[in-house]
């Protein structure tokens, strides 16, 4: 066979590039392969190189990205925002409260979540699965984590779950010397639109602008005793989002109520000051004249008037110079010698239930002084639950001179 002039190398390279071009140009503009499509950069009409493609991929991330992770059930598919690869496995879930896991009764704390993958990277997480599993606190979808009310001070365990992880957190709630509640809710807008204005008052016909919220939750702060209150919480779209509205709602906070009696026997019912409260000791007042070197003994009663079960907390005067003692002791339950207590920082009684009565007595016993003289007690009982509500019953206490 003949062979033909040999090619010089500048030959060979214009017909490589003739058979690129022809290749080109024959085939379809657009390549398509699954969900990948290869467009390819066209040539001039008088010719030129092609040197690469364009490769576009179509995909979604879903809504979740905002949040940092998107999950595919159907698909088995887990994609993390901003990484380009995927390749990854949950490893660990860790709870965190802010402000913290120390929350007065009535406030709220933004729970979240933190995702260890085992890639070394992290994501921060709030729609978790929110599990209250004890104690006196509710949250919501978006982990908003609200603590009720308590008597005193209380545990809530709260558990968070996702992807299969859980971890438990722990609130500590504080009960508060005074009555307060708490509103929560949802927006059921589409999305959030704070601010939320709250209107609040006791007449449900003229209530009164509370404030604007970022989140969705109002604390009004301390509240009168065995009162109604009403409330109508709206979105920044004029939207009623009032829990449990439409329309103004209302509660009513708790009655506390401790009543303090005196008397000179131990039957209850002979005591002075049964119904009256006050933080005088008027009409509640008993005066008893003591032997110059004898014991004498004043008995009171503490009931619950409230309409909610309370520690109440009892505190008396110290003995003076013209006494010898003065010594308190506890008859309920048991007789128990609660002087040191009730002297310092007062005596706190065990729950009591609503119309429960406690039983005590004062043992008093004056100097062998000749002088003539005594002391005035007072003796006052507190809700450990509001520390507004007391009452005060007085003991006046004179010395008889000597026998002529």
């Amino acid at each position: 066979m003949t062979s033909g002039p040999e090619m010089t190398f500048p030959q060979f390279l214009l017909a490589t590039a003739l058979l690129l071009f022809a290749a080109a140009t024959s085939a379809e503009s657009v390549a398509q392969g699954g969900d990948i499509s290869l467009l390819h950069d066209q040539p001039g009409h008088s010719g030129g190189q092609v040197t690469g493609g364009i490769y576009t991929l179509e995909t979604s991330t879903g809504a979740a990205i905002g949040e940092g992770v998107s999950v595919y059930p159907s698909a088995d598919i887990v994609a993390k925002g901003g990484y380009t690869g995927q390749l990854y496995d949950p490893a660990a879930l860790t709870l965190a409260a802010d402000p913290g896991t120390t929350v007065d009764e009535g406030d709220a704390s933004q729970l979240s979540g933190r995702l260890a993958l085992d890639d070394g990277t992290f994501i921060q997480l709030r729609n978790l699965t929110w599990n209250v599993l004890e104690g006196p606190a509710s949250v919501t979808s978006s982990g908003l984590a609200v603590a009720g009310p308590v008597d005193e001070n209380s545990v809530a365990r709260i558990s968070g779950t996702y992807l299969g992880l859980t971890d438990l957190i722990e609130l500590s709630v504080v009960d508060l010397p005074y009555e307060t509640y708490s509103l929560a809710w949802e927006d059921p807008a589409e999305g959030a639109h704070p601010p939320y204005r709250v209107i609040f008052g006791k007449n449900p016909s003229s209530l009164t602008l509370a404030g604007f919220y970022s989140t969705p939750t109002f604390n009004p702060g301390q509240l009168d005793l065995g009162t109604t209150y009403y409330y109508q919480v709206f979105d920044a779209l004029g939207n009623d989002i009032t829990p449990g509205g439409p329309g103004v709602m209302s509660f009513r906070t708790k009655l506390y109520r401790p009543d303090l009696r005196i008397g000179k026997m131990a039957a209850v019912r002979t005591h002075l000051g049964n119904g009256i409260y006050n933080r005088t000791g008027k009409r509640q007042t008993l005066s008893l004249q003591m032997a110059p070197a004898g014991r004498t003994a004043v008995f009171f009663s503490v009931q619950n008037d409230g309409d909610a079960p309370d520690s109440i907390i009892v505190r008396g005067s110290r003995a003076r110079a013209s006494m010898k003692y003065l010594r308190y002791f506890k008859l309920s339950f048991g007789r128990q010698n609660i002087t040191a207590a009730t002297i310092r920082t007062g005596g706190r009684s065990a729950k009591i239930s609503p119309r429960q009565t406690f039983a005590y007595v004062l043992r008093a016993k004056p100097t062998r002084s000749r002088k003539k003289s005594g002391q005035k007690v007072t003796i006052r009982a507190r809700s450990s639950a509001d520390g507004r509500a007391c009452d005060v019953a007085k003991a006046k206490l004179e010395k008889a001179g000597p026998k002529r």
